[in-house]
């Protein structure tokens, strides 16, 4: 028993820190733009990503392609996040950060049609009540014909690039250690963050605020850590449960911080992904 509390903390734990970290994030990107957010949000998780490999573990991967994977998905993630902090200087925080979660979803229907994973009903009909939220939390049902705003748009594209890479850690994880590859995937996201940036990088000693988005980053690898704990001592239908919330924190954090409100509507929608997010971390 203490260590499924143990397990049920560290869950918990895990949860509120991604969730205060994408709520951050969006505040960081308001403030000095998605680039510079990604940038020093990276920075600072690359070097916590290191520093909790050199503590915890000290295997090295170096076959050609674990790099050639880390790569790519650290490219599809930094494009992917970038898009995710983008949509929220666009539109309401507590609207598209369940959104974006939805990458979960597609990420498991990304292993299906090009891994030939298992789909078991439990798991389609989760993923069904997910996509049927977020088509409600993100139409305008205010004029006759189908519309999204710009924001949701983006958002859309993150999810995908983002749902890209996570299938492609996956892969990683099933045959590596995780913080060694952990801190690679950080780090190269940390790179295709100073590409994006590499002509603003001499006005980098005048950003102001760099001190919050560099918060997050370590929030965000702390979170990661924590969660790898938990996931070691508590069910994996438990965690996924617990885990699947953390869009409701972030919610919750831009309803009570940033006094947003949403229509019915899309409540309605962001409760349907959040049910359907958590039926699927119970099925996965």
């Amino acid at each position: 028993m203490v260590f499924i509390s143990l397990g049920l903390l560290t869950a918990i734990l895990g949860t509120l820190g991604i969730g205060l970290g994408d709520f951050f994030a969006g505040i960081s990107a308001r403030k000095i733009n998605e680039r510079k957010t990604l940038l020093f949000i990276f920075s600072s998780q690359a070097l916590c990503s290191f520093l909790y490999w050199l503590v915890f573990k000290h295997t090295f991967e170096s076959s050609l392609t674990f790099i050639t994977l880390i790569a790519i998905a650290g490219i599809f993630q930094g494009i992917g996040l970038m898009l995710f902090y983008k949509a929220m200087t666009m539109e309401k925080i507590s609207l598209i950060s369940p959104i974006f979660a939805t990458y979960s979803a597609l990420t498991i229907l990304f292993g299906v049609f090009i891994l030939k994973d298992h789909l078991s009903l439990l798991k389609l009909i989760s993923i069904c009540i997910v996509f049927l939220g977020a088509f409600l939390a993100s139409s305008d049902f205010s004029v006759k014909k189908l519309s999204f705003s710009k924001g949701v748009g983006i958002s859309f594209i993150g999810t995908l690039s983002f749902a890209v890479a996570f299938l492609l850690m996956t892969i990683v994880f099933k045959f590596s250690e995780f913080y060694f590859a952990n801190f690679l995937y950080s780090l190269s996201t940390f790179l295709v963050a100073l590409l994006i940036n590499r002509k603003e990088l001499h006005q980098i000693k005048k950003v102001r605020y760099i001190s919050l988005p560099i918060f997050v980053g370590i929030i965000y690898a702390s979170s990661n850590i924590v969660w790898a704990i938990s996931l070691s001592q508590i069910p994996s239908s438990v965690f996924g449960a617990v885990g699947a919330t953390f869009p409701a924190v972030t919610a919750l954090a831009g309803f009570i911080l940033l006094k947003e409100r949403l229509v019915k509507i899309q409540i309605i929608g962001v409760s349907a992904i959040l049910i359907g997010l958590i039926l699927l971390g119970i099925s996965s």
